[in-house]
């Protein structure tokens, strides 16, 4: 399972930062009406490719037919209430914030990284920045779970959650470096650091979990921890829309902003950590 979830992290970083640079190229070049385009015609050739999956499917027809449903929203709640409790309960209830942990602050970074991308002498090149910049994200979180893998032990959970801690100094130590950088370049450079430390705590925060969960209640723990991202995400990117239009905060600013949440975050983690 480790394996499985790594190599997957690591085929969506290849294809991010792929997709993102070929996206800018597209986008400068021919506009974005047929940056589109391509971007569509890239799930059509995913789906081709799902259509070629073959294999022998087996489902455990006991858990079918042992539970009929008689209403479908009885049920629902039953397995939710279930799940809750499971998570209320257990040890390691508190390992499903993590993820959400790190993304109320990453998830800025879309709203953000427009205006980072822009520059009054050269709009024109937006679009392109935009492409690298995404595409810095894409090798940074390629990099950073390959690093993660040499000291993350499967038989020693403290080795996760240890690399999910020193993502979160990561993420606020890149945001920190983003708010004081006077150059696209350099603005790059902590792009793909940050990407290290998402994509370390996006792997991390999931092995924790399918270590310590229970196989039958492994898919509604996930569900929570996904939930809670993306709420999380989301907050965070209307948070810094919300800065930069009603306040008139610069991007920089709002990195800072980013940064002083992620190290209080980290803090906190790090003082679990340590207390554990």
């Amino acid at each position: 399972m480790a394996k499985a979830t790594l190599l997957s992290g690591l085929a969506y970083s290849l294809m991010a930062a792929f997709g993102s640079s070929l996206g800018g190229i597209v986008a400068s070049k021919y506009g974005v009406t047929s940056c589109f385009v391509v971007d569509s015609m890239t799930y059509f050739f995913s789906a081709a490719l799902m259509w070629l999956v073959d294999g022998k499917w087996s489902v455990n027809k006991e858990s079918m037919t042992s539970t009929h449903p008689a209403n479908l929203i009885i049920t629902c709640h039953n397995l939710i209430a279930e799940g809750l409790q499971y998570l209320s309960t257990c040890s390691f209830g508190l390992f499903v914030f993590l993820k959400s942990s790190a993304f109320i602050t990453s998830g800025a970074t879309d709203v953000l990284n427009v205006q980072l991308s822009h520059l009054a002498d050269d709009e024109t090149g937006d679009s392109r920045r935009l492409g690298i910049l995404f595409a810095m994200v894409g090798i940074g979180s390629f990099i950073g779970p390959l690093i993660a893998e040499r000291y993350v032990i499967m038989k020693q959970p403290r080795s996760i959650l240890a690399a999910c801690v020193v993502s979160l100094g990561i993420l606020s130590f890149s945001f920190a470096g983003m708010g004081v950088s006077s150059s696209f370049q350099s603005i790059c450079f902590f792009t793909a650091i940050r990407g290290m430390g998402t994509s370390t705590m996006w792997i991390n925060s999931s092995l924790l979990l399918q270590k310590f969960s229970r196989k039958d209640m492994l898919g509604r723990v996930l569900s929570v921890e996904l939930a809670l991202f993306m709420l999380c995400m989301s907050l965070s990117a209307f948070l810094a829309g919300t800065l930069e239009d009603k306040t008139g905060m610069s991007p920089e600013g709002v990195c800072i902003i980013m940064a002083c949440v992620g190290f209080f975050i980290f803090i906190g983690w790090g003082y679990y950590f340590l207390l554990d």
